[in-house]
């Protein structure tokens, strides 16, 4: 099997160990806190979460510069950057840190609406005790950069599913012990540094010949790879406020309650979109290598437009044929019908970014981050326009349509900048992705929300529905895919 095919093995399996876990701590910590303190707790990570993606691009050009030196056989130059990234991680995550503690305090404890009085303290401490946690894997992310640059996808999963065992069995023990909610954020924490620890004997255990030294620090350097990524990392920190924003208007305008019924749908639309772009996580630095046009419109031709070909019948598997299953699982695990709704609505958005996920990755492996900058921001302020009107006109989920409409509107503007950039047709690019397909799977969706909401239509009979329209739609292609996914792992023979 090739380094590339493993990679991507080890990274589905990793993502979906992952997934699991995470529904079972989700719903034991549900058990265990309630909705709405739990509710605080999620608006809190979610916060932290932003600041594990400011690192001002370093973390995607250390990726991009290591594949680069270790492509051209050049070990003083891996060193240097190795040396020169884990100096800005380790400075740069303190004021962070600091910052973040700031502006979190100012943000949430002084909004009464978010966390109520007689609860700020045990939240302060665990607003803290999650900002050790983000310290760590920010460290953390350095190594997984680092080792990302060389191709080594197999070991970050592992050392992944490593330490999303830790975070089961803490809260499986809390569970059973019915401890406190700022115990959990301490477990949080230890298992970060203990995923840290890990990181870093990995490194000298199997990458002895990287050397990270102070004296190898190199201004050059830093410069090189902020002015690479800068705005690469700006159209990552857009992108990630997203998410939090969605929550704050919803506990502003809504109540903590509902922001764990948006967390809810939230976990398996994006979880079902984030296994589809952490197994295609190779992208990067296989775009990063591209010098010039025409290794672009190659690329793009031979194999990229592979990636979005295939999202369409993932999507379709998943978000389709799989939706009665999702639907099942949301309503017996959690209880929480109310769930089922926003988790069609984020679909549609979802559905439409596994498509464009290839294209995103390739503008941030040439460096075009100026693009991403504009697709973010301009997506960021009309999914914030359709919320607040969604939930102050209307009083409803259904504001989360424009997120759809937003990520759709961005993915054709994306279509647009590549024909600039490659001199690749649009028309020929969704010819060849099969975008009839993707047109007929977002209509089928529209149909069970709208039959949903307006006609009061019973959704799991809608969803058994949606589950056979589209596997009869994707038949074909779900066969061919599944032959090659056989013929991979060996259990078959691919012609």
């Amino acid at each position: 099997m090739s380094q590339n095919k493993k990679n991507s093995l080890w990274l589905t399996i990793q993502f979906t160990t992952s997934l699991i876990f995470s529904l079972i701590t989700l719903k034991l910590n549900f058990l265990n806190y309630g909705e709405e303190i739990f509710g605080i707790w999620i608006l809190l990570i979610s916060f932290w979460g932003i600041s594990t993606v400011v690192d001002l691009g370093f973390g995607t050009a250390i990726v991009k510069y290591i594949a680069g030196a270790n492509e051209n056989n050049d070990q003083n130059e891996v060193n240097e950057i190795a040396s020169t990234g884990f100096i800005i991680f380790l400075f740069l995550g303190v004021i962070l840190l600091i910052t973040g503690l700031l502006i979190g305090f100012l943000i949430y404890y002084s909004n009464k609406s978010i966390i109520p009085s007689g609860k700020d303290s045990l939240f302060e401490i665990v607003f803290i005790l999650l900002g050790f946690s983000f310290y760590f894997q920010y460290l953390v992310a350095f190594f997984r950069s680092l080792f990302e640059g060389f191709n080594k996808y197999v070991v970050t999963s592992k050392l992944t599913l490593i330490y999303n065992f830790a975070i089961l069995f803490s809260v499986i023990i809390i569970f059973l012990l019915n401890m406190e909610i700022w115990v959990l954020a301490l477990f949080y924490s230890i298992s970060s540094l203990i995923l840290l620890g890990l990181y870093f004997f990995t490194l000298k255990r199997n990458f002895s010949f990287v050397k990270i030294k102070p004296g190898m620090f190199r201004i050059k350097c830093a410069k090189n790879m902020l002015g690479f990524s800068f705005s690469v990392q700006i159209a990552s920190l857009l992108g990630s406020l997203l998410d939090p924003l969605i929550k704050y208007v919803i506990g502003n305008y809504g109540s903590a309650s509902i922001i764990s019924y948006y967390e809810v749908a939230r976990r398996f639309a994006l979880a079902i979109s984030g296994l589809f772009n952490t197994a295609f996580k190779t992208i990067l630095p296989r775009t990063s290598i591209l010098k010039s046009r025409d290794d672009y419109k190659n690329y793009i031709l031979d194999e990229g437009f592979k990636f979005p070909k295939f999202g369409i019948v993932y999507s379709g598997a998943f978000y389709g044929i799989g939706s009665i299953f999702i639907v099942l699982l949301i309503h017996f695990w959690f209880g929480f019908d109310q769930s089922i709704l926003i988790f069609f609505l984020l679909s549609l958005a979802e559905i439409v970014n596994n498509t464009g996920y290839m294209v995103y990755t390739f503008f941030m492996g040439i460096g075009k981050g100026i693009y991403l900058v504009i697709i973010q921001l301009s997506n960021n302020i009309l999914v914030a326009l359709s919320l607040i009107l969604g939930f102050i006109l209307f009083s409803s989920e259904l504001g989360l349509v424009g997120y759809f409409v937003s990520v759709t509107i961005m993915n054709l503007f994306m279509l647009k900048l590549m024909s600039k950039e490659t001199g690749i047709k649009i028309s020929l690019y969704l010819a060849k992705m099969n975008i009839n397909k993707l047109i007929i799977l977002l209509l089928f969706i529209f149909a069970v929300i709208t039959l949903n909401y307006f006609y009061q239509v019973n959704v799991f009979l809608l969803s058994t529905i949606l589950s056979i329209a589209t596997l009869i739609l994707f038949i074909g292609e779900i066969k061919s895919y599944f032959k090659q996914l056989m013929g991979l792992i060996g259990l078959a023979k691919v012609k």
